[in-house]
């Protein structure tokens, strides 16, 4: 009788124990997902206000800083080969280009201006080409397809901290 209390309380501790670790795990998946969407989201509203510029400086300078961080913090979210860097580095360097031609171009006139605003367009073309890769970097990294950690088993991806392995593209 002692002996099959001790084994049903083992049996049940290692139950409990699994399930502590799984929700763990999910956890710790989800933190990460929802940081690297919020690097996202900062760089969509960055662009987003340099797209506005009729509102005011204070709200572009905020959302300049919230890139500028998302784009540090990126470093450590995101492996190297995931293609999420260069298009973050690439939007920040272009937007100070743009923002610089708003503050200074009627500072140039003739040739001088005529070669800022070619500057000017062509980071404006990088900048609008750069929302689509930083999406595809990111996109084995923010993958919801998933629900509870349980993949619909058609588009089954293995998904660690580092990112989701495998699958099949699902076309919306």
């Amino acid at each position: 009788m002692c002996n099959d209390t001790a084994i049903v309380i083992s049996v049940l501790s290692l139950g409990v124990s699994a399930a502590v670790w799984w929700v763990s795990h999910e956890k710790l998946r989800l933190d990460l997902c929802n940081r690297r969407f919020d690097i996202y989201c900062r760089a969509l509203d960055f662009y987003h206000s340099l797209l506005t510029p009729g509102d005011s400086d204070s709200d572009l300078e905020n959302a300049q800083g919230h890139f500028i961080r998302a784009t540090r913090e990126s470093r450590f979210l995101f492996d190297k080969a995931s293609g999420v860097h260069k298009p973050l580095e690439r939007m920040h360097a272009d937007a100070t280009v743009i923002i610089g031609y708003r503050d200074e171009a009627s500072k140039f006139t003739g040739p001088d201006l005529l070669r800022y605003n070619q500057k000017f367009n062509e980071s404006w073309i990088r900048m609008h080409a750069a929302i689509p890769l930083l999406e595809e970097g990111m996109s084995k990294y923010l993958n919801f397809h998933t629900v509870f950690g349980l993949p619909d088993r058609a588009n089954a991806r293995r998904c660690t901290p580092s990112g989701c392995i495998g699958g099949r593209q699902v076309s919306a």
